[in-house]
């Protein structure tokens, strides 16, 4: 069975910002249009990329929290690491955002876009709970994965992107995450959009669905490709702070 790994992508040699991605993909694979094009668009922003393929083989929780830590210790002693920031998409983000969670101080901070986040059955979005946990789910691990509930004390820095029409992983999983964060005096920035169907990525004609025409993508959804930009600015002012 392929293993799970993090495949990187450096520009150069110098030490430099270096963001892992974890793309979507309901925990049950690794969505290209979420990986490479988005490295790719943070290497043309001076920073180091790496895209996490998480679900090559298919660990359950807590296995695979246990092996991303392993694989990401072994990934951060590279010398061209400056500081690591996690950046997820839908289930790419509950992943991210349980690492961050988990060792907080290890990271930068987390870039969270249209994340899922809570198990409440009222929010969830039930398909990466399955894939996640098992259709014989324990309730406790439920519970500990609706991450809502697990903000910690000293939580690193959070920018957080959502549209408000998402039907797949609805905007409250964004909204409780906010009110969590807030509650523990952490930061966040968040961008909720007006409108935009799930998993638009980067927003851009080179990351169009298949079903859509890519001009006609990138131009519906130019209020939401803003999103990248800003995140950029977002890392440049916790660099120059």
């Amino acid at each position: 069975m392929k293993a799970n790994v993090i495949t990187p992508y450096y520009i150069d040699d110098q030490p430099r910002d270096m963001i892992l991605i974890f793309p979507g993909g309901a925990y049950g694979w690794t969505s290209d249009r979420e990986a490479i094009p988005v490295a790719k668009r943070w290497n043309q922003a001076l920073c180091h990329a790496a895209v996490f393929y998480y679900r090559n083989q298919r660990l359950l929780y807590p296995a695979l929290i246990d092996e991303a830590f392993l694989l990401i210790d072994h990934f951060r002693e590279d010398s061209r690491i400056r500081h690591l920031y996690l950046c997820g998409f839908s289930a790419g983000g509950h992943f991210a955002l349980m690492l961050l969670q988990r060792k907080p101080s290890m990271f930068a901070g987390g870039i969270l876009c249209y994340p899922v986040v809570s198990s409440d059955v009222n929010l969830w979005n039930e398909r990466s709970f399955v894939n996640l946990l098992g259709k014989n789910r324990p309730l406790e691990h439920l519970d500990d994965v609706s991450l809502e509930k697990h903000v910690p004390e000293g939580m690193c820095p959070l920018f957080v992107w959502h549209t408000l029409d998402d039907e797949s992983v609805k905007v409250e999983n964004s909204i409780v995450l906010i009110e969590a964060v807030r509650a523990k005096n952490a930061s966040i920035e968040t961008h909720i959009f007006p409108r935009g169907r799930h998993g638009l990525s980067l927003a851009t004609q080179e990351t169009a669905f298949l079903d859509t025409d890519p001009l006609v993508f990138a131009q519906e959804n130019a209020h939401v490709a803003q999103w990248f930009d800003m995140a950029i600015s977002w890392i440049r002012s916790r660099s120059s702070s």
